[in-house]
């Protein structure tokens, strides 16, 4: 069956999944994965309405992920920040102890 739609219009999202998968939010990213090769056979057998549903799916499940991510990638942060500062502060603790001893 011949296809005449666009490179642009045959977008399944099939690398923005993975990537997702490797790099994101795995189980969210399998999930855009499957729906995105979903899509993919289905422009191949010439089933356009399901394709872009299937698109449609993988693109929201990409979404999704991206945001968990970034939470969690946010959160991880600001942990470590603050295990940091606290190490510090506990490195620092006897040296303020040291200067207050020796002003009395």
């Amino acid at each position: 069956m011949i296809n005449n739609l666009s490179k642009e219009e045959r977008k399944t999202h099939v690398i923005p999944s993975t990537l997702l998968s490797l790099f994101g939010f795995f189980p969210v990213g399998i999930f855009a994965l499957k729906y995105a090769l979903e899509a993919k056979r289905h422009y191949k057998m010439g089933n356009i309405s399901d394709a872009k549903k299937a698109t449609l799916k993988a693109k929201k499940l990409i979404t999704i992920g991206l945001l968990i991510t970034v939470v969690i990638y946010l959160l991880g942060a600001v942990g470590w920040v603050y295990l940091f500062l606290d190490s510090q502060e506990e490195a620092i603790q006897p040296i303020k102890t040291h200067i207050t001893e020796v002003k009395e």
